[in-house]
């Protein structure tokens, strides 16, 4: 009776120790699922239009105001000659950084507008 009463104890204990580890399993599958869902949610953001750093630190997805802030702050010679560029040579540039042209390209893309510009004054 007494070893009976025992066994029943032992298994008793092993089924608290077994069955929340199944429940802990569960809980840590749902966390995971919930963590997969936010971060595919963020990956969108960035298509979204909200702001973030490329590869050469500069920032994408801006307004135009706040783009030639970031050119004149980030690559400031290179913003001085953009500033020097006609308006609808800037809209060019500007059309360029929204489709996701490089700094280089953007660089290259600036000098031969500004070169253009000043040989047709």
């Amino acid at each position: 009776m007494v070893r009976q009463f025992q066994i029943g104890v032992f298994i008793i204990s092993l089924l608290g120790v077994v069955l929340p580890v199944f429940a802990a399993d569960d809980y840590l599958d749902a966390l995971e699922a919930e963590a997969a869902k936010v971060n595919d949610a963020d990956d969108t953001k960035t298509d979204e239009g909200r702001p973030y750093h490329d590869e050469d630190g500069f920032l994408r997805n801006l307004p135009l105001q706040a783009f030639e802030e970031e050119m004149e702050d980030t690559f400031a010679g290179t913003y001085s000659f953009y500033r020097k560029l006609q308006k609808s040579s800037q809209g060019e540039v500007f059309d360029a950084y929204k489709k996701g042209a490089t700094v280089e390209q953007l660089r290259r893309m600036i000098m031969n507008r500004f070169s253009h510009d000043r040989l047709s004054q």
